[in-house]
């Protein structure tokens, strides 16, 4: 072999080696490679933040919620809310009278745009107070957390002596 095809030769198969390496380094080539997954935008389950939400979207609806771990907390509307958080997404509301008396209505965008009503009844075991407990069901919330299928809870807690109100938990913790 002459010289000169030798080094001809050689540089191919450098050139061969290089680009095997690069791609073996590079995790393959383009056509390929698995396609590129476009990071997927949350789910957004009601008008504002609320069950099922993400705590980036609790923050951007509501400000900056207080708090450790799963456990955080913020003022909406006059009143005192406190939100469980679990895989980054609302699991457990309470919300707390507004103003000392009322129901905020602020609640009411925190729930799923897509709600049906599957149950109600009221809980009086506890002689001091009368809980009212409404299940529901939303697609738009199955989609956020599948593991709920889609069910959620809300009580409204008020006292069984004057019928004051107290809070409302709204809850979609998955059951087991």
């Amino acid at each position: 072999m002459k010289e000169g095809n030798f080094m001809k030769l050689k540089k191919v198969v450098l050139a061969s080696l290089c680009a095997v390496f690069s791609v073996a380094m590079l995790g393959g080539c383009g056509s390929s490679s698995q396609p590129a997954q476009k990071k997927q935008e949350p789910v957004k389950v009601g008008q504002k933040a609320g069950i099922g939400d993400t705590l980036d979207r609790w923050q951007k609806d509501y400000g900056e919620l207080k708090g450790k771990d799963m456990l955080k907390n913020c003022e909406i509307n006059g009143s005192h809310v406190v939100v469980v958080f679990a895989d980054n997404h609302a699991l457990n509301i309470t919300v707390e009278k507004k103003d000392k008396y009322f129901k905020n209505d602020a609640i009411k965008d925190m729930l799923p745009s897509d709600m049906t009503e599957t149950g109600k009844e009221q809980d009086t075991s506890d002689p001091e107070l009368i809980k009212d407990r409404v299940t529901y069901h939303s697609d738009t919330l199955e989609k956020a957390i599948p593991e709920t299928k889609g069910n959620f809870t809300t009580i409204d807690t008020s006292r069984a002596s004057t019928k004051g109100y107290i809070s409302t938990v709204i809850d979609c913790t998955p059951s087991k």
